[in-house]
């Protein structure tokens, strides 16, 4: 499971010299960001067999930021790819909207994402979510 963000409150206790927890709150999972745009998810495309030799990902881009339902068709920025011969972590990020947008959920947005070497047998990692175990 990725990190979560919690904030603990914490009190002193001057006579004895000791600290306890006084309350927490969870958060949402540490999110990627690049030049202040956070990572959005992505997804394989469920209607397309991926093969070892295929060079070219087939994947559905959900945004994290509002955008009035709309989808990310012309936002999607290059994305981040990061390979050895065990996996690949991509990255993807969607240029936010300006201005106010309708706070509705996002379709996915299919997009193509051209790879430098073929799939083979590696494992596909969504890397937008900060996972301290790799």
């Amino acid at each position: 499971m990725p990190p979560n963000l919690v904030m603990v409150a914490v009190r002193r206790d001057a006579r004895r010299g000791t600290w306890s927890r006084a309350d927490r709150t969870a958060g949402r999972p540490l999110r990627v960001t690049r030049d202040g745009v956070r990572a959005s998810s992505w997804r394989l495309d469920p209607t397309y067999e991926l093969r070892a030799d295929d060079t070219v990902l087939r994947v559905l881009v959900t945004e994290q930021t509002y955008a009035g339902g709309k989808r990310a068709d012309g936002r999607v920025l290059e994305p981040d790819l990061h390979e050895d011969e065990h996996e690949l972590v991509l990255t993807m990020f969607v240029t936010p909207l300006e201005g106010f947008a309708m706070r509705s959920p996002n379709p996915e947005t299919p997009v193509r994402v051209a790879l430098p070497q073929p799939v083979g047998s590696r494992e596909l990692i969504d890397g937008a979510v900060h996972d301290q175990s790799r």
